[in-house]
Formats: C-alpha cells, structure tokens, sequence
C-alpha cells in the first residue's frame, strides 16, 4: 500500500493553495530532504 496525502495542492483556477499538516510531516521531509542535499530544489533554482 502507498499512501499520499499533499498540503499544497492547485483550487479549480490553478492557483496553489497550502493545506494544514494534520499528520505534521512537512518540517521533517523538508528538514530529509535539505540534509540530502536538495537545497537547490527546494528553492526552486
């Protein structure tokens, strides 16, 4: 099984809406993901 769930997601218009964490799980996989080296990727470069 494989379970997803987003806190950022696109309204009906196409505009990016940020979700609540209920599971409190973006600090941890953003805090994973700069400890891998993604810093570039988070940013956005």
């Amino acid at each position: 099984m494989h379970l997803v769930y987003f806190t950022t997601f696109p309204d009906e218009s196409g505009k990016i809406r940020r979700y609540p964490d209920v599971y409190d799980r973006d600090e941890p996989v953003y805090a994973a993901l700069m400890r891998a080296g993604l810093e570039s990727f988070a940013s956005g470069e």
